[in-house]
């Protein structure tokens, strides 16, 4: 494949992923980290494509492809920024920009994204020769161009200002180290520490926190109730929140994952999380609803990743699902996420009075009493209690005992349950049977409980 696409980002780490993905796949890969090391690029290699950081500093994604159009408008140019909405479509539509990506994205969504870009858009596609006009900038383009240098000031001062703190702070500590490494090379060690601890990435969100005010998931609102779940469990706090009809937003957090419950006067309207287990993920319950194939969930899953939508409205968009089944598969999600953090053995909670919610809140509604998600958490609890005397660790592997597995015992078997036995093989653990059978880890490990208690499987 003797195609040349040309990378620039100013962070290394996804410098590295391009370059890596894309060379895996066949292609010649030249990168670049500023606007001017790119078009210095594009005059020796001419690419069949350009990758380009919209947000980079100092030449942002429209004054690049300003200046691009001016050396070679046949190259096509695919953006990469870290919200759709620095995009402006006029600006996209105005410059010729093929496509666009929203990071960060999986291998799976560039190589998608440069296939189609090359073929539907060859460097040697023939372009009408019209003047290319010298045009003043929109009030967007002037706009985005300010955010970029103003974001550019403020990693610049963050990074300079953590640096000089770090450095200040760590080097007052050479002495435990002089009898090894010099001062200069204790000093360049920290340097390279420092860096690699503040990528551009990380610094270009904390940038945008920073100019937002929004360093917290609910900035500028009061925090009314905060704590620890070790010193007041979860189901106090829905009670609390119950009995005194409050209106707002729970956050739990458990080290990275996050679970946001939206009440209206006392009730579950919704829930979300981030970084939650993958059985919580909303594709394990459209597979479960057996309203989607794992074919199309993957194909749904890689338009989500391109363009940052929602895959519930994608789902509707595509036909999959009415609004009203969409609706019933979110209330299930809502209360699973429920279940799974009654089961948290720490954490913290920070509630906060809003009345101000997303779309997909207002328009989800559950209204679910807390006492019924409670009611049936706490009992899932003490069944998991009880599963767990057999079946401790996920990455257990059962085995089938065909002497027990009668034609009698397997015809009083639902379809459901036959489909766990089917997986019990001696190969796969716990936890390629849940993954495999798109159904709740509850559901799987009660049932194999089930079967463990019968004889039909064993553990040995």
């Amino acid at each position: 494949m003797d195609v040349t696409i040309l990378a620039v980002d100013q962070s290394a780490a996804i410098r590295k992923v391009l370059e890596m993905t894309l060379t895996r796949a066949g292609y010649r890969v030249v990168i670049a980290t500023t606007g001017e090391e790119a078009l210095a690029r594009v005059e020796e290699s001419s690419p069949d494509l350009v990758l380009y950081d919209y947000a980079l500093p100092r030449m942002n994604g429209f004054q690049f492809c300003t200046r691009l159009q001016r050396i070679d408008r046949r190259i096509p140019v695919i953006l990469m920024a870290s919200r759709e909405d620095e995009l402006s479509s006029k600006f996209v539509e105005r410059m010729g920009i093929v496509d666009y990506m929203t990071k960060p994205f999986t291998p799976e969504v560039l190589l998608t994204v440069t296939a189609h870009a090359l073929r539907k858009y060859p460097k040697d596609r023939v372009i009408e020769e019209a003047p290319l006009q010298e045009e003043e900038p929109t009030s967007e383009e002037r706009e985005a161009t300010k955010r970029a240098e103003e974001e550019a000031a403020i990693i610049a001062g963050v990074k300079g200002q953590i640096t000089q703190r770090l450095l200040r702070a760590l080097v007052g500590k050479y002495p435990l180290f002089q009898q090894r490494i010099s001062p200069q090379e204790f000093r360049s060690l920290l340097s390279e520490g420092i860096n690699e601890a503040l990528p551009e990435s990380f610094l270009q969100n904390l940038a945008r926190d920073l100019s937002r005010g929004s360093i917290t998931e609910m900035s500028g609102e009061r925090i009314s109730l905060e704590g620890d779940i070790e010193m007041i469990p979860i189901a106090e706090i829905f009670q609390l929140l119950t009995l005194q009809s409050q209106t707002g937003v729970l956050l739990i957090v458990r080290g990275n994952t996050k679970v946001m419950l939206f009440f209206r006067e006392g009730n579950l309207d919704f829930a979300t999380g981030k970084n939650v287990d993958r059985h919580l993920l909303l594709g394990r319950f459209l597979l479960e609803s057996h309203k989607i194939t794992e074919e199309e969930l993957r194909e749904l899953l890689l338009e989500k990743a391109k363009h940052k939508r929602p895959l519930g409205q994608l789902v509707l968009q595509h036909g999959k699902l009415t609004r009203e089944e969409l609706h019933e598969i979110l209330r299930i999600q809502t209360s699973e996420l429920v279940y799974s953090i009654l089961r948290w053995p720490s954490g913290r909670y920070y509630f906060v009075v809003m009345d101000h919610f997303p779309r997909i809140v207002r328009e989800a509604a559950f209204g679910i009493p807390t006492q019924n998600l409670l009611m049936e958490g706490y009992r899932q609890v003490d069944e998991w209690h009880l599963i767990e005397r057999e079946i401790n660790n996920f990455d257990l592997v059962l085995h089938p005992n065909p002497a027990k597995q009668t034609e009698e015992n397997l015809s009083q078997l639902t379809e459901e349950e036959r489909k766990i036995l089917r997986l019990v093989d001696g190969r796969n653990t716990v936890r390629d049977i849940v993954k495999k059978s798109h159904m709740r880890p509850f559901t799987v490990c009660k049932q194999l409980y089930s079967f463990i208690s019968t004889k039909m499987i064993t553990k040995v």
